[in-house]
């Protein structure tokens, strides 16, 4: 009997066990499946955060960047389209250096150069500057004409001279270098382009006024002979001449000579 009631016992102490372990696991599991889940979501949360914080980050980086802007291209002229813009150009210069030429028209001692069409101005009447020996004697001045010197087929080069005024020219040749020293002495001449440029005009006037107010001729270099300073000037047209321009300046900055013409000659 006692030995029954042990038995009993024991049945009863492991079925309590049993329903206990039964009962304590489903608890265990879902607590573990809450846990996850709020873990997810945190997660979640932390993602969406780090993406806002990119976003803002990006939009900030946009504002602080410089817009690109788009850049004008120069638009492509046909040959003809460039030939008569060219001619546009040169009949406009022609008309401002016609206007300065009436205007210094009392004035014996300014030329005015028109470098666009090669023409020289005196006293209201054009010439073209190589032809100026041919407007020294319409003036009746006394030419000075002396050999310069001769190419490799024995052509004569002539520098004719009047003042401070000179052309040096092949014979047998269109075009030729036109240049004029500062004035030194009585009777010497100044001069006025249709840009506004003298010898009053400084080396910074030159480059002002020369490459704002055309495009016919473009910077090209500076240049040294000697002490002097050379503003060197081309044809920015690509026609077949070498029309250039070149402005000489001293040590002190005061222009002491202008060069116009086939400068590639000498």
């Amino acid at each position: 009997m006692r030995y029954l009631l042990m038995v009993s016992f024991l049945l009863l102490a492991l079925s309590q066990g049993s329903l206990q372990a039964q009962t304590s696991t489903p608890v265990t599991d879902s607590t573990t499946a809450i846990q996850q889940e709020k873990d997810k979501i945190e997660l979640e949360k932390l993602q969406l955060e780090d993406a806002q914080l990119k976003l803002k980050l990006m939009q900030a980086q946009a504002q602080l960047s410089p817009v690109p802007t788009a850049t004008a291209q120069p638009v492509k002229l046909t040959g003809d389209q460039e030939k008569l813009a060219l001619e546009e150009l040169k009949e406009t210069e022609s008309k401002k250096a016609e206007v300065l030429a009436k205007e210094a028209k009392e004035k014996t001692d300014v030329f005015i150069l028109d470098f666009i069409n090669a023409e020289i101005w005196y006293k209201g009447n054009r010439f073209s500057i190589y032809d100026f020996n041919n407007m020294v004697l319409d003036q009746n001045w006394k030419l000075v004409k002396k050999l310069d010197e001769r190419d490799a087929g024995g052509h004569a080069r002539n520098l004719f001279t009047y003042q401070n005024a000179n052309l040096l020219k092949y014979e047998h040749r269109d075009r030729g270098i036109f240049f004029m020293t500062m004035a030194a002495q009585s009777g010497d001449f100044d001069f006025l382009t249709t840009d506004g440029v003298s010898f009053r005009s400084s080396s910074s006037d030159v480059r002002t006024n020369v490459n704002n107010s055309n495009r016919y001729f473009v910077y090209d270099s500076q240049g040294w002979d000697k002490d002097q300073k050379i503003l060197k000037y081309r044809h920015g047209e690509g026609l077949g001449f070498n029309d250039q321009v070149e402005f000489w300046f001293d040590k002190h900055g005061t222009m002491t000579k202008v060069r116009f013409g086939t400068l590639g000659e000498h």
